[in-house]
Order: C-alpha cells, then sequence, then structure tokens
C-alpha cells in the first residue's frame, strides 16, 4: 500500500527573511510599544499581578474550595470607604494592602482610537 508523498517544501530558509512590522504604536497610558491589534504588554503585566494577589487572597480563605467560593468577593483596598470587616452587603470582603489603581485600561475604545489614527 503505497501513500502519495506530499511535496517537500522548506519551512526555514536564506530565501526567507524575517520581515519588520509597520503596526507599532505607542501606548497612550504608559508609552511602551506595541502593535496596533493588541493590547499593551506593561499594561496587562500590571493588572495580572493585581488579579494574581487578589486570586491569592481568595484562595488561602479556603484552598480546599478551589475556583468554587461559597460567596460573592468584594475586593477593598486600602484607600477604600468600605468600613466593615469580613462581610459587606452579604459579600466576603478581601483586603489588599495597596492603594486602588488608576489603571483605566478599556480595550474597545482604546483599539478603536488606535486603529482609526493608523488605518
Amino acid at each position: 500500500m503505497l501513500r502519495n508523498a506530499r511535496k517537500q517544501t522548506r519551512k526555514f530558509s536564506y530565501t526567507r527573511l524575517l520581515e519588520p512590522t509597520n503596526d507599532l504604536v505607542a501606548c497612550a497610558s504608559c508609552g511602551s510599544f506595541h502593535q496596533v491589534d493588541t493590547i499593551c504588554g506593561n499594561c496587562y503585566e500590571k493588572v495580572r499581578q493585581l488579579t494574581n494577589e487578589i486570586k491569592r487572597k481568595m484562595m488561602a480563605y479556603n484552598p480546599y474550595k478551589g475556583e468554587q467560593q461559597d460567596k460573592e468577593v468584594v475586593v477593598r483596598f486600602s484607600n477604600d470607604n468600605i468600613v466593615e470587616d469580613g462581610v459587606f452587603k452579604g459579600k466576603r470582603v478581601i483586603e489588599i494592602e495597596k492603594e486602588r489603581p488608576t489603571i483605566s485600561f478599556h480595550l474597545t475604545s482604546c483599539c478603536a482610537s488606535m486603529k482609526s489614527e493608523h488605518y
């Protein structure tokens, strides 16, 4: 039983050189460069670190539950005005010792304005 072999093509060759990207823009909030259709890597890293810290605090409450939490969660930063400890309006309060970040990252408005400038 013979199979028809596919034509062998070269994936990497000296004729296939790297092409420069022409769609780089500066981030409006931090100034680093990223492609037009992606979010800024530096801003995303800040949001990711904060999200991971909140997840660690949630898991420290009851690590055996995993992703299933028994109550909804409210995040309280050091500069927030929530006074009650433990439970706020029936929701569990997670306290973060940092101030509430001023990262206002709206993906749809950010990308729409960048695309209108460059295309």
